[in-house]
């Protein structure tokens, strides 16, 4: 998994880059996580966006303070392990680790 932040001047708004290898034949999905109430947005990669089972996605207008981000094929969520930084809740003994841009 690769993200990268480009924060561009106030008209523009932030842009995130994510590029990330499709573990398995699922659709790979993005889930964007609010840290300030925890819902979940999830984003289906875009096929014409994909060089081989790499997946590639931009988005702009995210808060990086405020967004969290995993992957999930299927029924599988992934953490990025190349993640500059890891946050999340542990509820009742289930730890649920988000990257942060």
């Amino acid at each position: 998994m690769s993200v990268y932040f480009l924060n561009n001047n106030a008209d523009s708004g932030d842009t995130a880059y994510f590029s990330a290898a499709n573990p398995g034949p699922e659709k790979l999905l993005l889930e964007l996580i609010s840290l300030d109430d925890g819902t979940v947005k999830e984003i289906p990669f875009d096929d014409e966006n994909n060089t081989g089972s790499v997946c590639n996605m931009e988005i702009s207008g995210l808060n990086p303070k405020k967004t969290g981000y995993r992957l999930k094929c299927g029924e599988k969520e992934f953490m990025d392990p190349y993640a500059c930084m890891v946050t999340g809740d542990q509820v009742w003994g289930k730890y649920e680790p988000v990257g942060r841009i």
